[in-house]
């Protein structure tokens, strides 16, 4: 939308509208797709915040691995530590957890395996898992699907294939992570009791990535 025609459009919204100052609830690491949360005033957010610290906010999400997880379902669990310049996270051993203090943050993500597609010229398998967050760190599925041997696909920060020089290009390259947020369900802030769900559908570019990777995987499919 052009930016004379959101003027427009804020003009034609009720006065009460108008005031509205949305507020970030939790964030999406930039190029994740998906649905996320905001509230509308400051009593709704730090409602909403309480929920996530419960954990009684449901996130999922569903992301494109390269390689193929031992077990059909399970739980990543590590102390994960930012970096200095808050662009990097990194794992950290049990012990090291404990040393570090408050710098350490436990971080819980369970995955089930929905989909596993071989790669053409059999350089390897790409692997479509369901994540649910029992906490919210920064790139926190990121970090521990690398560290799981499962890195992204697309993700210029974790997964070493993408950090080749240009000329060696990965075996399905991919322009950023393929990570979407996919379902959130949460208390509505204002109504004790009352869950709500919201879902957003695969963008176009996820659309596309899963339709080639189906394409490979059937018997004669394109390399």
């Amino acid at each position: 939308m052009k930016a004379q025609e959101r003027s427009i459009a804020g003009k034609s919204l009720p006065t009460a509208y108008r005031r509205l100052q949305p507020l970030p609830v939790h964030r999406l690491d930039q190029y994740t797709s998906g649905v996320f949360c905001i509230a509308m005033n400051p009593t709704s957010r730090h409602h909403l915040i309480e929920q996530l610290k419960a954990h009684s906010m449901q996130r999922e999400y569903v992301a494109f691995v390269a390689g193929r997880p031992g077990k059909a379902t399970g739980t990543w669990r590590q102390w994960l530590e930012l970096s200095r310049d808050e662009l990097r996270q990194q794992v950290l051993s049990d012990s090291q957890g404990a040393d570090r203090g408050p710098e350490a943050r436990e971080a819980i993500t369970h995955y089930e395996v929905l989909a596993e597609y071989p790669l053409a010229g059999g350089n390897g398998f790409v692997s479509k898992l369901r994540l649910r967050l029992e906490t919210g760190r920064k790139h926190q599925i990121r970090v521990q699907a690398a560290h799981a041997g499962l890195p992204l696909i697309g993700d210029r920060t974790y997964n070493p294939a993408c950090r080749r020089p240009e000329r060696i290009r990965p075996p399905l390259d991919f322009p950023r992570q393929a990570l979407h947020a996919e379902l959130l369900t949460l208390e509505h802030p204002d109504q004790p009791g009352r869950r709500l769900s919201w879902t957003a559908e695969f963008p176009r570019d996820l659309r596309q990535l899963e339709s080639a990777l189906r394409a490979m995987a059937k018997p004669g499919g394109k390399e």
